[in-house]
């Protein structure tokens, strides 16, 4: 009968999935009790809450404008103007996010 590992590979991969499990439990211990990203949370809403968001939504509604005026399509501007409130809406959607719990 064909053989489908040789003996020292059969022992390697049993020694290579022991050792998988082992340190599963590792991997997937849970000691920061849902914080680790709470810094990173709190920097995004405060730009996207802050100034910075307010001067590139004008700058996007602006620059979207004076492309339609350019090219003679509205459409550059109704782009514009909904990137502009998404920037607006954005922390919102970010609060909605960051409370969602799976």
């Amino acid at each position: 009968m064909y053989m489908l590992f040789t003996n020292k590979q059969f022992k390697t991969a049993v020694l290579v999935i022991a050792m998988v499990m082992c340190l599963s439990s590792l991997a997937l211990a849970n000691t920061s009790n849902g914080t680790e990203f709470q810094s990173l949370y709190d920097m995004v809403v405060k730009w996207a809450t802050g100034m910075p968001a307010i001067i590139i939504a004008i700058g996007i509604a602006l620059v979207a404008i004076m492309r339609a005026f350019q090219s003679g399509s509205f459409v550059w501007a109704l782009a514009g103007i909904l990137v502009a409130a998404l920037i607006f809406l954005l922390p919102n959607i970010i609060a909605g996010l960051g409370g969602a719990t799976i």
